[in-house]
């Protein structure tokens, strides 16, 4: 079956650890040329060269939205359930991983930076085929998302099939009888087709009882792919809907070498990108190197797929060979490695290989990948030893997924320095982290583990670093820059130091800054700058009320500073009015600076300081969407400001024009609730983007139910744009409305007026106790069970008489339009279940607004709307 060695020496282990080599000559030759004739010929090339590689073309390529509706009807609840699920875990695990800027001060006077931003424009490819990756989807729009990219597309082949045949397809699959499944009648076919002998057809068929023959059929007649594209031909419908669940609309019919040239040049209709990602064949593989040197980044250099499992006597050969099969079937040009202690250990991995190879339907495609892979045996008794070898030769090997099934996996996971993805134990299988875990499952192979990691948010971000020096701080490195300047013979060097430490006077400080030349990006003049002199005047030259606790900042001693009863009972001091220990936890829960943080008492407060401080009353307006939440309505007026609303298109969708046209020079803040109160949609970061680079005001986006949406929070641009106020609340997710405490995120310098300008003790000590210890708890299950029941409850609100519409939503409430709104709304208060009238709301006639509540809560709620009449 597999090719074993008993004891290699060192000496061999770089042959051993070679991967398949190929002759790419002629393919690359063929890659240039379609490269060259999509850089020239735009669409019309990618027409003719999908015409002559699949035989047919699609009308258009760009997925329409009739196709993704079908698409969503075609994919089983449990499979999107199942990906959901997936989701979930992938953005907790990649959340995480988002990286910090920082400032440092080098010296005295010497301020250095590096602050991390999105990519902007990024391409994903998905391949189509026989095994469409929808999970890839997963692993590369996750991070896209969170690191904030403003525009993610994704190419990839149709599954050549109208939905109309599609259907047809599946409904044949569907009727076939579980017993011709029994009969191994397929798998005989098969046999014959790949020239297997009788033998190995008869065994598969004794064993394909243990095969989920109806459901598996059913399954597979979604996920997979047959027969050539054809101008009828759409995309693979669970590709589809895995995309739009990760907030990729833009979705191109588009395969191989031309789609990446597609997205590396741009044509008339595909505009070109800043970064390709994901998996490919051989053509699109070196379709990616190629334009890789040519000004378009890719993720990583790519090969076939691997594994390596390090494995002891405690270690299942059914559990090995089942991990070397689920690499194995990727490709013939796939491979499996094994380390093992003993000859009879390798001889049972075999006779697992072989059982298990006649159960598989891409059985093969799994063989050819066996015939290149091996096991390994190191059988020497002396254990210490032994681990050595394991180790060294894993190192030497530097796979892509590495798999430790040892008694003590750690003593060999904590000295692995060369693998894409460790796997600890007997019960962590590869497939984990290629769909569900929540790591990432593109990573590097070919061995490049030694020095490339896998895919990440990093992945799709730059950094940048910033120095910012005052004139003292330049003299005082001014004599260490110009001797090695002049040591390296570099003379401009030197004196662009020296023209600057010799003038006559230092140039004029710039506004608000320390040392001239610079200033932060709240205090650029010009287009799109100068935020701060969008404040009140007098809010601007404030000086703010110092309390004691700002005075002393200590915790010990004897306090005789505040007027405070003496005599403790557990609340006789004044809390901390800058809240420091609070907000370090939340800084560390949403990953920002303490500095860029307000808490206030409610979100509502927060409002209420948006207006204070940059809003001149009975001069300055504000704009906000309608319908949405109603304080932005009710701080304007306790300000005295005009809020100019403007009503969204009739699908929810932001109005983006006309809230622009809606500005003046006294236009101060523009307020969006995304998710939206109470439609329930969110926004697409693009859109809110685009309103931060063309108001020239304060953007306040509220995000008090972001931890229900699946596009991440505005968080994550937060540096990119100095005019962005992103609000958010521990009222919902978090479980504390009745400590209501609303937070506040953006620039250090718009933060540290908050801090003027509120209350001196705004949050009480008993509040802040409690939303530490709260904040300690996992609420993910929690917020995993309403957006669970959100879906269960809005499939079947649409099967109650009464509802006409069930509106989409990213947030823990449904709006739902309903026969009779009133009188509805007093039947369930009747019922003892209460909910939002919202049917007086612009926009909203005829609509209840309906919280997600435990599931005995919606289940009670369903019952009495089930029962009206």
């Amino acid at each position: 079956m597999v090719s074993i060695l008993t004891n290699p020496s060192p000496s061999t282990w770089p042959s051993l650890c070679k991967r398949a080599e190929f002759d790419d000559s002629v393919i690359e030759a063929r890659v240039r040329a379609i490269l060259l004739r999509v850089k020239d010929g735009g669409d019309g090339a990618l027409r003719s060269i999908t015409e002559e590689i699949d035989g047919a073309c699609p009308d258009d390529f760009l997925v329409s939205e009739a196709e993704f509706e079908r698409a969503a009807s075609l994919v089983p609840d449990e499979l999107k359930k199942a990906i959901i699920q997936a989701k979930g875990n992938i953005e907790r695990f990649h959340q995480a991983e988002l990286p910090a800027s920082f400032k440092v001060e080098t010296m005295p006077g010497v301020s250095c930076q590096r602050r991390w931003l999105p990519i902007g424009r990024v391409g994903l490819y998905i391949p189509g085929g026989s095994a469409p990756l929808f999970s890839t989807i997963l692993m590369l729009a996750v991070p896209a998302r969170l690191a904030g990219c403003r525009e993610v597309i994704l190419c990839t082949p149709c599954n050549g099939r109208s939905s109309e045949s599609h259907q047809a397809c599946l409904s044949r699959r569907q009727t076939e009888s579980h017993q011709a499944c029994l009969n191994g009648r397929g798998a005989k076919e098969e046999d014959e087709v790949n020239g297997r002998t009788d033998e190995r057809s008869k065994r598969r068929t004794e064993l394909v009882r243990v095969l989920p023959c109806k459901e598996e059929e059913d399954r597979r007649s979604v996920v997979t792919d047959e027969g050539k594209a054809n101008k009828a031909g759409e995309v693979n419908p669970v590709v589809l809907w895995t995309a739009r669940l990760c907030g990729i609309n833009t979705i191109y019919k588009l395969g191989g070498a031309q789609a990446i040239g597609a997205m590396a040049y741009g044509t008339e209709s595909i505009r070109r990108v800043d970064k390709i990602f994901g998996p490919g064949n051989r053509y699109v593989t070196k379709a990616k190197q190629i334009v890789s040197t040519e000004g378009t980044a890719i993720d990583m250099p790519a090969g076939p797929s691997e594994i390596m499992v390090l494995a002891d006597e405690t270690a299942s050969p059914s559990f090995i060979a089942a991990d070397m099969l689920s690499q194995a079937e990727h490709g013939p040009d796939s491979q499996a490695m094994v380390v093992c202690p003993s000859m009879q250990m390798a001889a049972d991995i075999n006779a697992e290989l072989e059982r298990q190879l006649a159960l598989l339907p891409r059985a093969s495609v799994a063989d050819k990948a066996l015939a290149n892979s091996r096991i390994i045996v190191f059988d020497t008794p002396d254990e210490a030893e032994r681990t050595e070898r394991f180790v060294r030769f894993a190192n030497t090997y530097a796979s892509e997924h590495l798999l430790i099934e040892t008694r003590d996996p750690w003593t060999i996971a904590d000295r692995i320095t060369a693998a894409g993805s460790i796997f600890i134990g007997h019960h962590s299988p590869e497939s984990a982290g290629d769909y569900a875990s929540g790591t990432n499952h593109t990573l590097p192979t070919m061995g490049y583990a030694t020095a490339y990691n896998g895919i990440g948010v990093d992945s799709f971000m730059h950094a940048i670093t910033y120095q910012e020096l005052s004139p003292e701080g330049l003299e005082s490195l001014s004599e260490t820059i110009i001797r090695m300047a002049e040591a390296e013979g570099l003379d401009a060097h030197a004196n662009a130091v020296r023209v600057r430490v010799a003038y006559p006077q230092p140039l004029p400080k710039g506004k608000g800054t320390a040392s001239g030349g610079y200033h932060s990006p709240l205090l650029q003049e010009g287009q799109g700058g100068g935020y701060l002199s969008l404040v009140r005047p007098n809010i601007a030259s404030l000086a703010p009320y110092s309390t004691a606790r700002d005075e002393y900042k200590g915790d010990i001693g004897i306090f005789l500073d505040a007027n405070e009863n003496p005599f403790d009972n557990g609340y006789n001091r004044y809390p901390d009015p800058r809240q420091k220990a609070l907000k370090a936890r939340i800084a560390a829960l949403k990953g920002v600076s303490p500095d860029r943080i307000f808490i206030g008492n409610g979100s509502d407060e927060a409002i209420d300081l948006c207006f204070r401080i940059f809003c001149i009353p009975g001069v300055d307006n504000a704009v906000a969407i309608r319908p949405s939440y109603g304080m932005y309505r009710v701080a304007a007026d306790i300000n005295d400001v005009a809020l100019r609303e403007v009503q969204l298109n009739d699908d929810f969708s932001l109005p983006t024009e006309r809230l622009l046209a809606q500005a003046d020079e006294h236009s101060k803040l523009l307020f969006i609730c995304s998710p939206n109160n109470p439609t329930g949609n969110g926004f697409p970061i693009a859109q809110i983007e685009e309103l931060l680079n063309r108001w020239d005001g304060m953007v306040v986006v509220d995000e008090a139910y972001i931890d229900f949406a699946e596009q991440p929070s505005l968080l994550t641009i937060l540096d990119k744009h100095p005019n962005l106020i992103v609000l958010q609340t521990l009222s919902k997710a978090y479980g504390m409305a009745g400590l209501r405490l609303g937070l506040a995120f953006a620039a250090e310098e718009v933060m540290q007026l908050f801090a003027n300008v509120k209350y001196p003790y705004n949050i009480n000590l008993s509040a802040m106790e409690h939303a530490e210890q709260l904040l300690a708890r996992d609420v993910r299950k929690e917020i995993d069970t309403i957006r669970t029941e959100r879906v269960r409850v809005a499939k079947a609100l649409s099967a109650v008489p009464c509802v006409l519409k069930v509106y989409p939503s990213d947030a823990n409430f449904l709006l739902v339009k309903v026969t009779n709104a009133d009188t509805l709304y007093n039947r369930l208060i009747e019922g003892g279940v209460i909910v939002r009238n919202r049917s007086r709301v612009t926009g909203c006639a005829g609509c209840l607004r309906i919280t997600i509540g435990t599931p005995d809560e919606n289940d009670r709620m369903l019952a009495l709307l089930t029962n009206f009449q």
